[in-house]
């Protein structure tokens, strides 16, 4: 979560910010002069963006979200789909 606040904060700041979770460990432990008792588990690189990429369109919330109401004793069910396979069924 500290990650995606940090990578949120630089957004806002109008910095672009990339997740790297695959690296040679011990070149960035030599590097940035990491004890051997601290696992790094990520990088984030930060930098002013050359362009500002338009955002991709959104899936239309009846394709991702499907209702269904339920007996006397289940007031409904809320499906999360993707296309017509369930990804998470709610009970509210």
């Amino acid at each position: 979560m500290a990650s995606q606040e940090l990578m949120l904060t630089a957004h806002a700041e109008g910095l672009g910010s990339v997740y790297i979770g695959a690296f040679y460990e011990d070149k960035v432990r030599d590097i940035m002069n990491i004890p051997e008792s601290v696992l790094p588990v990520g990088l984030i690189c930060l930098g002013y963006p050359d362009e500002k990429p338009k955002a991709p369109e959104r899936e239309p919330l009846e394709r991702l979200i499907t209702m269904r109401s339920g007996d006397q004793h289940e007031k409904c069910t809320l499906f999360l789909t993707l296309d017509s396979t369930v990804m998470g069924e709610y009970r509210i």
